[in-house]
């Protein structure tokens, strides 16, 4: 096949066709190409997004284990795969927002903060196997978000579960694999038997320099 920009000539003899019915002529095609340029032929072929998008914001959930020998806190992290954006960095389990998840009895209308922290719950259990009982999800703490999250500020949410144990981690599901680097925090804290995870010491995260950005303040947060 030939590209657009290139029309072939018919070779002396051959039979000749005019556009299919409906279709534009050659020359219409070229000035609709000088009129709108490459990119603005394109733009104008794909087709018109209707309604508004399926994706609100982000979330990030921060479930936190307090060690009774010495109170010290350690945070449940993973690191990002090459599949994902912010790849090879450290960071909660967190993920993408839907506008479904969000609207108040059927809709149209959303509640942002309520969508985010049922994503936040969902997003836990999805990538390490841990579901939170009705309490802990009421109990949820909300964390602060600064400079760097993918949505920016006000369209991304972080939510604390503060746990006096340490709950066995089951790893991501099939679904969520391609997300996480397996083995990507050997040697980082302590392992959370799935091959995935680990529990770090939040004052260690803080001191490296592969933190994820959007992590970086709720996690200050954490240590105060």
């Amino acid at each position: 096949a030939q590209a657009i920009s290139g029309f072939r000539r018919p070779r002396e003899g051959a039979a000749t066709v005019g556009p299919p019915s409906g279709g534009a002529s050659r020359a219409a095609v070229v000035g609709r190409r000088r009129r709108l340029g490459t990119v603005g032929l394109r733009a104008a072929a794909m087709p018109r997004r209707k309604g508004p998008s399926k994706y609100v914001g982000s979330c990030g959930m921060y479930l936190v284990a307090i060690e009774p020998s010495d109170q010290s806190v350690w945070l449940l992290v993973h690191r990002r795969s090459t599949q994902v954006s912010e790849s090879n960095t450290i960071a909660a389990p967190g993920g993408i927002v839907e506008r479904p998840s969000c609207l108040i009895d059927g809709g149209p209308d959303i509640d942002f903060e309520a969508g985010a922290r049922k994503t936040a719950v969902q997003e836990l259990l999805e990538e390490t196997g841990i579901e939170l009982d009705a309490g802990q999800v009421e109990g949820l703490e909300r964390l602060p978000t600064g400079e760097g999250t993918w949505w920016g500020e006000h369209l991304h949410r972080n939510f604390c579960a503060r746990l006096d144990y340490f709950p066995e981690v089951q790893g991501p599901e099939k679904a969520s694999v391609h997300e996480i680097k397996k083995g990507g925090m050997a040697g980082i804290g302590e392992d959370a038997g799935d091959g995935f995870h680990a529990w770090v010491e939040v004052t260690e995260l803080l001191r490296r320099d592969d933190l994820m950005p959007g992590c970086r303040a709720p996690i200050a947060h954490i240590a105060a």
